[in-house]
């Protein structure tokens, strides 16, 4: 089944640009996605692949003007990650001095372990954890050092105040500097020591002067899949690059599918994960055994994240909504993943409340002029996914 989140068919071909074995077949890709595309308007995601397919047809292709804009980028991406890298471990430093752990993961995990250079991972901001217990104070060291909040850069208040209910937070230091703050690395699974294990299982790493933990390949491959098909929902068509990272990672081999396959149930995203490893499978020959595929398939999460992922999979793409059913969405996100193990329906009405400073922030982002969640709005949903399901019968 293609899901409407997924590559298009000219961004296809220059992921078989990047991963194809034979050199023939990788300039016959790079070919024919030159001829399907406006080379004066290249979308976002396929841009930010150009440093890979620039390394791989260098050898083969020498007078190929095409190229030598993607040799650009790849310079680009070369002098823009480093400083991103050296901001990053700065920010590191002062929370290390505060006594705060952090954890690096993501573009930043895989551009420096796994790529050959980190020029062939192009990123506009580094994504950083802490333990959710140390978010607070994490937020707290880093605004002292003019990190702010992006959409709340003189609430400082209103920030503190959500961080019960987000996962993460962007922040910018003037507008060169970007980093994602995390104290949750699945946004769907917020439960109390969700992450203990990646945490426990990291790898000590040098970064730019700091030690600091990231996942190791199994987990990357994971965090990987789980974000890469969530953004892509979201609209977010640079998360493209989530197929290259882990089409490396699986190429680098020593996955171990237990334990990926056991996070992913517990956590309630084997569907996510599983669509993405079997699109990489079968669009671009990727090794995954079929017996973890499988266990991932029939994973049977909650009745709201499922239902929440059933949205995600099969809803038309967010600029298609309207922002009150995007909203929802948004809501019952953060509502799946927070639900406590055996939360009785008589504190259900008291975890909803617990979301009321979110709302209101999420509806001003989204321009909404009444922060309340509607029942219509709920009916909408549930009904165009009924209809849908007797639909495809």
């Amino acid at each position: 089944m293609k899901y409407r989140f997924l590559p298009s068919p000219q961004q296809e071909q220059l992921v078989h640009t990047i991963v194809a074995r034979d050199p023939q077949a990788a300039i016959a890709a790079w070919q024919s996605w030159k001829q399907s595309v406006d080379l004066d308007h290249i979308d976002t995601g396929s841009a930010r692949l150009l440093p890979l397919a620039y390394l791989r047809l260098r050898e083969h292709l020498e007078d190929d003007a095409t190229l030598t804009l993607a040799r650009g980028a790849y310079k680009k991406a070369w002098y823009r990650n480093l400083l991103l890298f050296r901001q990053g471990a700065q920010a590191i430093g002062k929370l290390r001095a505060a006594g705060i752990s952090a954890l690096v993961f993501k573009g930043a995990a895989i551009a420096t372990r796994y790529y050959e250079s980190p020029a062939l991972r192009p990123m506009d901001d580094l994504d950083i954890a802490v333990p959710p217990d140390d978010a607070l104070r994490a937020l707290r060291v880093l605004q002292e050092d003019g990190w702010a909040v992006k959409d709340l850069p003189h609430q400082r208040g209103e920030a503190e105040d959500l961080v019960p209910y987000c996962h993460g937070f962007d922040l910018e230091k003037g507008t060169e500097q970007f980093l994602d703050l995390h104290w949750h690395l699945i946004a769907l699974d917020r439960t109390p020591d969700a992450d203990a294990a990646i945490w426990n299982d990291g790898d000590l790493v040098d970064f730019f002067g700091e030690r600091v933990l990231m996942p190791n390949l199994t987990d990357s491959l994971l965090i990987t899949c789980f974000h890469g098909c969530r953004q892509m929902f979201s609209g977010e068509t640079s998360t493209l690059r989530w197929c290259a990272d882990a089409l490396e990672l699986l190429r680098v081999g020593d996955v171990d599918w237990q334990r990926l396959t056991d996070a992913a149930e517990t956590r309630g995203i084997g569907a996510s994960v599983g669509t993405g490893l079997e699109y990489l499978r079968d669009t671009f020959g990727a090794e995954v055994p079929a017996d973890p595929l499988a266990r991932l398939h029939n994973s049977r999460p909650s009745f709201s994240r499922r239902h929440y992922l059933q949205c995600v999979m099969n809803h038309a793409t967010p600029e298609q909504l309207k922002p009150r059913t995007a909203l929802f969405l948004r809501y019952m996100e953060e509502v799946a993943a927070t639900i406590p193990a055996g939360l009785s329906p008589g504190n259900v009405a008291a975890h909803l409340r617990n979301f009321v400073p979110w709302w209101r922030h999420m509806a001003r982002r989204q321009g909404t002029t009444t922060p309340r969640l509607t029942v219509r709005t709920a009916r909408r949903l549930v009904t165009s996914s009924i209809r849908r399901r007797l639909g495809g019968k």
